[in-house]
């Protein structure tokens, strides 16, 4: 059996496989975050903010079974505008995951 945190590296590694993070797309690709599914967001590579990455991270953490919508917390930082990233606790374990920014690190 998985642990909860190789899932969420599991997932993140794919969110940040899957997702380009190029600054020049940022509001460009807006319509995103509204007209556009998940399912066609993890079709094809391409670039999502920062919010729309975390939404496909939560997504398939939660799918997974290991976790639920308690564990994960969206946390906002002011950066040139709003950007989002988010506390995970994986078991008693809390990670600070920014698929955006490439980051993860445990707190």
């Amino acid at each position: 059996m998985k642990s909860k945190e190789k899932i969420l590296r599991e997932k993140f590694n794919f969110v940040i496989n899957q997702f380009s993070n190029e600054w020049y797309n940022l509001g460009l690709q807006f319509f995103k975050q509204i007209y556009v599914s998940d399912e066609q967001l993890m079709k094809r590579k391409q670039f999502a903010q920062c919010t729309l990455q975390n939404r496909i991270l939560i997504k398939l953490l939660i799918e997974s079974g290991k976790f639920k919508s308690r564990d994960i917390e969206k946390r906002w930082w002011p950066f040139w505008g709003i950007h989002q990233y988010l506390i995970v606790d994986a078991g008693g374990k809390k990670f600070k995951v920014d698929p955006f920014f490439r980051a993860f690190s445990k707190l």
